[in-house]
C-alpha cells in the first residue's frame, strides 16, 4: 500500500512539473512572437515614414509568413495636433500646397500563434498618426 501511495505522489509531481514546463515554454514562445510582431509593425511604419507617395496612400504588401499582417491606411482629419506635428502655415502658401500636408492614420494588425479556423489566436495591433507631405510626380522621378 505504501508503494502505491508513493507512486501516486511521484506520478502527480511529475505530471505537475511537465505541465509547468509546457506553460513556461508556451509563455516564452508567445513573448518571442510578440517581439517579432512588434518588429514587423516597426518595419511597416518605417516604410510609410520613409517612402513618400504621389496620389493615394496604398497599404504596403509584403509576405511576413507565418505572421498574418493587415495594414490599413486612411487620411485623417485631426483638429488638435501635438506641438511638434504642427506645420506653420505661410500666408503666401498656395492652397494646393496646404492640401499636400496631410496626416495618415496607419493601423497595423499582426496575427500570430496557432491558427484555429484559419485565424490566428493572438493579435498585436498598433494604430498611429504619421504626418506626410505628398510629393509631385516630377519630384518622384
Amino acid at each position: 500500500m505504501e508503494i502505491l501511495v508513493a507512486l501516486t505522489i511521484f506520478a502527480t509531481t511529475i505530471f505537475i512539473l511537465i505541465e509547468r514546463r509546457d506553460f513556461g515554454l508556451e509563455a516564452n514562445h508567445y513573448a518571442v512572437n510578440l517581439l517579432k510582431a512588434q518588429t514587423i509593425v516597426d518595419e511597416v511604419l518605417a516604410d510609410y515614414r520613409l517612402h513618400p507617395f504621389s496620389e493615394e496612400p496604398i497599404p504596403i504588401k509584403k509576405d511576413y509568413s507565418p505572421f498574418e499582417v493587415e495594414v490599413s491606411v486612411a487620411q485623417e482629419s485631426v483638429n488638435i495636433l501635438p506641438e511638434e506635428w504642427r506645420v506653420e502655415i505661410d500666408p503666401d502658401l498656395e492652397e494646393d500646397e496646404k492640401k499636400k500636408r496631410i496626416i495618415l492614420r496607419v493601423t497595423v494588425d499582426v496575427g500570430f500563434g496557432t491558427f484555429r479556423d484559419d485565424k490566428p489566436i493572438h493579435h498585436h495591433k498598433i494604430s498611429t498618426l504619421i504626418r506626410h507631405i505628398e510629393i509631385d510626380k516630377e519630384e518622384e522621378e
